[in-house]
């Protein structure tokens, strides 16, 4: 089931940088304890409870209409009676869908979260910003447009249009789940200097990989 990769993704993801910056806050970006750290999990806590259980039925709705399905594609594609060239057909399809899927979805994600910068719809957007310093499990401490628009159909809607395979799916939805939230919303000096730069300056990087580059907007 697609919600149970997410969650799980999620979950272990913030647990682990949970722990890590308990253990050890200097790992962070900025300088706070380990009580300011539980605090602002506390204050996420309730908002970030609340839209899991929103992406449950957005996951079975996604599953359940999704087009292209793993018989289909194997029938398709993997029909060779050698193995090792049916694996490698998996991974060079596997490569193709999920380069075009990160070009979408960074395509859908800059225009939504650009949109939600400006000043009619930023209260919109807010919420995610309370915090500057961010925490693995503030990826999802959003507003429920937000999360619904900016994150699930941002990232699900290229999914559509692409018909990528169940299995595929899959491992997107691991993949995503723990960029955006060990990666990307982290905190930690090592790995979030991109999206941290955004929370710091607001207007630069809207985006994920390529289009800030393209339209300049890059830091």
């Amino acid at each position: 089931m697609f919600y149970n990769y997410f969650l799980m993704s999620i979950f272990v993801s913030s647990i682990g940088c949970f722990l890590y910056e308990i253990i050890d806050p200097s790992i962070r970006v900025n300088n706070i304890n380990r009580s300011q750290i539980l605090a602002n999990y506390q204050k996420m806590l309730p908002t970030v409870t609340g839209n899991l259980v929103i992406a449950y039925p957005c996951f079975s709705i996604m599953e359940k209409n999704l087009v292209f399905d793993n018989l289909v594609f194997d029938n398709l594609i993997f029909s060779s009676d050698y193995a090792f060239v049916n694996t490698m057909l998996w991974y060079l399809y596997f490569v193709y869908y999920f380069f075009a899927w990160v070009v979408l979805t960074d395509v859908f994600f800059y225009l939504v979260h650009y949109m939600l910068h400006t000043r009619r719809l930023y209260w919109l957007h807010a919420k995610h910003h309370s915090f500057r310093y961010t925490h693995a499990v503030g990826a999802i401490y959003s507003s429920v447009f937000e999360f619904l628009v900016g994150n699930l159909t941002a990232g699900g809607l290229p999914i559509y249009i692409l018909s990528i395979p169940q299995d595929y799916v899959k491992i997107i939805i691991v993949i995503a789940s723990v960029f955006t939230s060990a990666i990307s919303h982290s905190g930690f000096k090592s790995v979030s200097k991109g999206h941290l730069t955004h929370h710091l300056k607001y207007k630069v990087n809207y985006g994920l990989v390529f289009l800030d580059r393209v339209v300049g907007t890059k830091n």
